[in-house]
């Protein structure tokens, strides 16, 4: 009952700023979303509707535990502080939606759009992201613990202090993101591109950063430990302490030369 409550609420502060705007068919759409998670994931699966379309929605202290909104377009929603935990959001669109504080824990996001999308301070641990596109991104302090990132899209996204121990981020993409005092611990980061990113104060104790691109990163304010695992790591252009010298040689790294030692 207070789950549907919180729904109830939340599409109140929707359907005023847009009621004018929205056809016959989006107004049933948000009246049986008004009826709580269960209620809309079987109206969903009986009657298969298309182009479901809560772009601009606030659902902002919503509960949608469990919901299904597989390709539903929700471009700058807003979810602020709404729990979305195990929700299904698998493709769908979120582009420029407001996540802030959010409770996206073990969410199906495979595959969706997140460009530009405000995540600071949501956790999303667990959740599935391989796939998505979370380009320009914020996402600081946002918890992604033993998330999937696996070829996920976060070029020139903002990471500061995030959370991302034990995450795989296989193939991803990070050019040019922000990972200021980013929690990396144990992290698999096989192949990962990380050109140009800005790492100050960053943690990769324990990381796999086999094949990871770090080229033109610098490292020096970077943790490390002697399980961080270098094979094959592109590190052209980096600066890097030189007491980490001869253990980098040893892990075989590409373009060794090419590494600017620092005192």
């Amino acid at each position: 009952m207070k789950g549907l409550i919180s729904v109830v609420a939340a599409l109140i502060l929707c359907v005023p700023v847009i009621v004018s705007a929205l056809s016959q068919e989006q107004q049933e759409h948000l009246r049986y979303l008004g009826e709580g998670p269960l209620k809309w994931n079987e109206w969903r699966r009986d009657k298969r509707p298309k182009g479901i379309d809560f772009n601009l929605c606030n659902f902002s202290n919503a509960s949608f535990n469990s919901i299904n909104l597989d390709n539903v377009s929700l471009k700058a929603a807003i979810f602020y502080k709404a729990d979305l935990s195990y929700a299904k959001l698998r493709e769908a669109n979120l582009e420029a939606a407001d996540l802030q504080y959010a409770n996206v824990y073990s969410a199906d996001l495979f595959s969706a759009n997140l460009i530009g999308v405000n995540m600071m301070g949501a956790n999303l641990s667990r959740a599935r992201l391989n796939e998505t596109d979370m380009t320009y991104a914020r996402m600081n302090e946002c918890k992604l613990f033993r998330a999937d990132l696996e070829n996920a899209k976060l070029y020139d996204a903002d990471l500061e202090r995030v959370d991302l121990r034990f995450a795989n981020l296989t193939y991803a993409n990070l050019a040019r993101a922000r990972l200021f005092r980013a929690d990396m611990r144990n992290a698999i980061l096989n192949n990962t591109m990380l050109a140009d990113a800005k790492m100050t104060g960053a943690n990769l104790s324990g990381a796999d950063l086999t094949r990871a691109n770090f080229s033109n990163v610098d490292l020096t304010s970077v943790t490390f430990t002697s399980n961080t695992i270098f094979k094959k790591t592109t590190l052209a252009g980096s600066k890097i302490k030189k007491i980490w010298r001869d253990f980098l040689y040893n892990q075989d790294v590409i373009n060794f030369s090419k590494i600017e030692w620092v005192d």
